[in-house]
């Protein structure tokens, strides 16, 4: 089993410490985090250990506390996951009389493991992150709940079992880590089959008005990309940290309506896309919204600006998307077009300052006199070139005929495809003529078509068999769905 570097000093940490002393999580405002500090929870609340929690607001990431609620910390264990921190925040933190245990699973610029002891408070602090250039390569996909997963469960073994296990995976798909390989796919594996009153509950809090599918609806893949996480980010954006927190703890408000959040949230997001200004290059989006542009409600605009990005990478560029005020970032965010390209370190040797995964991460300060965007859009189109020629290649099998397809050996893809990120998942090319157009349903947003007796759902009206591949997909544990995307 896999032991991150610094678990046996983490357990030295814990191991001075009585029974009284005061624990505090600090979680991270996305699922992966909330899901982290949950973990961390459990094993607190079996060992009966004081504890309360933080989490920043307007969805910041990494360590941001004040002065004066660092006051609150002195004589407590901090328990800081699923963020960055840095090396001086560690030596401040334990100076000041708090040790800090910090896991994470971002890029991390320190060559070596960080633990430090302050001679004067006796206070430790230590940063376990599986980014280390000595960690083994087969581990790195790992999402910050997986790295908390592998250091608790080496020092408690009894305590975790397949509900944690399967909320790893859960965490896995919310942030879109490379799950392309056997470990990721065991932890998966445990997320779609687990039958725990927890994950029933997530399904029933969840689920909405509208049904789509066929058979009881179960945290199967569809369920997790495109109705749990965008609900449960929502709350994040709208400042309800605290309502996901207590979401994963089992205790959330069910008289709230996520469908509501879900929808202020992408209104923002809407207003935001269609007042964008900037420049687009050949292969990068640079484009601004003013911080003080009126929305439709009421909440902070930068936490809406990495989901904003990531609906015009989708579009089929990299972007860069920021909120401008007095000339400067506010805050800002960059999606990566390719899986595989290192674009944090691009944009940093652009003079960007960046925090965050290789191709998805915040910017937290521009010097745009000093930026080349064009000379940055070559660099970017060098790295790209050839992608989009290629990006199907060996990933689209030509079929006259859905009926025998759906009962051939290849339907096995349907399940393969569970257990792949977007970018890497097997579809149908549809060149027989069999198409039959079965209108919309009374929703009005699900269009279904038959062909060769097979039924197809489209959610996107832009869409049709000339422009579109069908993605094959197992859904709720019994049945093969077919969907078009986008070619």
């Amino acid at each position: 089993m896999y032991i991150p570097t610094g678990t046996r000093k983490v357990s030295e940490i814990l191991q001075k410490f009585g029974p009284d002393k005061v624990f505090v999580i600090q979680y991270d405002p996305d699922v992966d985090g909330v899901i982290s500090g949950e973990l961390v929870r459990r094993i607190l609340v079996t060992y009966g250990r004081p504890h309360f929690y933080y989490i920043n607001d307007n969805r910041t990431h990494g360590f941001k506390m004040s002065d004066v609620e660092i006051e609150h910390l002195v004589g407590k264990v901090l328990i800081f996951v699923d963020a960055s921190m840095s090396y001086e925040d560690l030596k401040k933190l334990t100076s000041r009389g708090v040790d800090v245990i910090a896991i994470d699973h971002h890029a991390i610029p320190y060559q070596e493991l960080v633990y430090l002891r302050n001679p004067q408070t006796g206070c430790e602090g230590i940063i376990i992150n599986n980014q280390y250039p000595f960690e083994p390569e087969e581990y790195r996909f790992l999402s910050g709940a997986g790295v908390v997963y592998y250091v608790f469960k080496a020092i408690f073994p009894e305590l975790f079992g397949q509900e944690e296990k399967a909320l790893v995976g859960l965490s896995l798909l919310s942030d879109v880590r490379p799950i392309e390989n056997p470990i990721a796919q065991d932890f998966l594996y445990t997320t779609y089959h687990i039958d725990s009153p927890l994950f029933r509950y997530f399904v029933d809090l969840t689920k909405g008005n509208y049904d789509f599918g066929f058979g009881v609806p179960v945290m199967d893949r569809n369920f997790i990309d495109y109705t749990f996480c965008p609900k449960v980010n929502a709350l994040f954006r709208l400042n309800k940290g605290e309502d996901a927190i207590r979401l994963f703890m089992g205790q959330f408000d069910s008289s709230l309506d996520l469908d509501i959040y879900r929808n202020v949230q992408n209104a923002i997001v809407d207003s935001i896309i269609e007042n964008l200004q900037g420049e687009e290059f050949s292969n990068l989006v640079c484009k601004y919204v003013p911080s003080n542009l009126s929305l439709p409600y009421n909440f902070e605009l930068t936490n809406f600006i990495g989901l904003a990005c990531s609906r015009i990478k989708n579009a089929g560029k990299t972007a860069f998307l920021f909120v401008e005020e007095d000339g400067k970032v506010k805050r800002g965010s960059v999606r990566g077009l390719c899986d595989g390209i290192d674009y944090l370190n691009l944009f940093r040797q652009y003079g960007f300052k960046a925090e965050g995964h290789k191709n998805a991460f915040g910017v937290l300060e521009v010097d745009f006199a000093n930026v080349d965007f064009a000379a940055l859009n070559n660099a970017i189109a060098e790295l790209e070139l050839g992608y989009k020629e290629t990006r199907y290649q060996g990933r689209i099998l030509e079929v006259s005929n859905l009926s025998f397809f759906l009962n051939s050996p290849n339907i096995k893809l349907a399940d393969y495809n569970n257990y792949l990120r977007d970018s890497y998942r097997y579809y149908v090319k549809y060149i027989g003529s069999n198409v039959v157009d079965l209108g919309v349903n009374k929703s009005g947003k699900l269009r279904e078509y038959e062909v060769d007796g097979v039924r197809v759902k489209s959610f996107d009206p832009t869409l049709d068999f000339h422009n579109a591949l069908i993605l094959p997909i197992k859904e709720r544990r019994s049945y093969i769905n077919f969907f078009l995307r986008p070619y």
